[in-house]
């Protein structure tokens, strides 16, 4: 553990902890081994700089959380804009990031499993998505595919009423059936925001290649999901339209919720 403790040491230098003992520091990082796994493998493996740093912020360390606000939460602008572009509006979801991850510390719960800016701005499109459905802002696209159709469409509703659970365990099943390497594909674009050059580098092939194996596994996520659901509910193929069209209008945040479990 003094080796990862000397990384997180080593990528901030104006953190300084001299008033917080690191030995808790040390325990709140080791949590986030699996029982199962090796020190030794696990410290191959984890992002223990980033750890350092959220473990810090989880114990209420001042300077921990200026570096953290600093550094992941300054870029919320850039996370939020497919949602609204406005500056009011990225601020607000800035600041409850900050009630969140930092005075609840929800910061807590990073693993150190990839970056730590992907985990964050995943809670950003979040946060942004629940204030668009707050009674204070028109509803828009939401988290869970089955909560995307607007309210205005009655047979819509109770079709999502009615099919939503299966309709969850369908895309899960979709998602789980992915190879490996299509998996982490999916999790550097959606969850870490790499773009697909920087992707197809890591995997020694150019973006375009990325962009049509993304395209391939989208397709196939989309069947695989409405052949469950044909074989599971009995509906007309207009509610099996209706039903992937709840998953397509926000794909990535539909899938995205069963990859950050992964």
């Amino acid at each position: 553990m003094s080796g990862l403790l000397a990384r997180g040491r080593a990528r901030w230098p104006d953190l300084a902890l001299s008033d917080v003992d690191e030995a808790r520091v040390a325990e709140a990082m080791e949590r986030h081994r699996p029982a199962d796994v090796e020190a030794s493998v696990w410290a191959a493996q984890v992002n223990a700089e980033e750890l350092y740093l959220a473990a810090a912020c989880a114990l209420q360390h001042p300077r921990a959380h200026v570096v953290f606000d600093g550094t992941f939460l300054s870029p919320t602008s850039d996370y939020v804009r497919a949602v609204d572009s406005s500056a009011s509006f990225a601020d607000e979801v800035r600041q409850v990031l900050r009630e969140k991850l930092l005075v609840r510390g929800k910061i807590g719960a990073y693993a150190g499993r990839g970056a730590l800016g992907g985990w964050v701005r995943l809670a950003a499109v979040r946060a942004a998505r629940d204030l668009r459905r707050s009674d204070l802002r028109r509803p828009t696209a939401a988290a869970s595919p089955e909560a995307n159709a607007g309210p205005s469409d009655p047979e819509l509703e109770l079709l999502r009423a009615r099919c939503g659970a299966e309709l969850r365990a369908a895309l899960e099943g979709a998602v789980l059936a992915l190879e490996p390497q299509e998996r982490t594909m999916l999790k550097l674009h959606f969850l870490e925001g790499m773009t697909t050059d920087a992707i197809g580098r890591l995997f020694g092939v150019d973006g375009a290649t990325v962009r049509r194996r993304t395209a391939r596994v989208r397709e196939r996520i989309l069947q695989r999901t409405r052949a469950h659901l044909r074989e599971q509910l009995d509906l007309r193929e207009r509610e099996l339209d209706s039903m992937l069209a709840l998953v397509q209008s926000d794909f990535e945040a539909s899938v995205s919720r069963w990859l950050s479990g992964d």
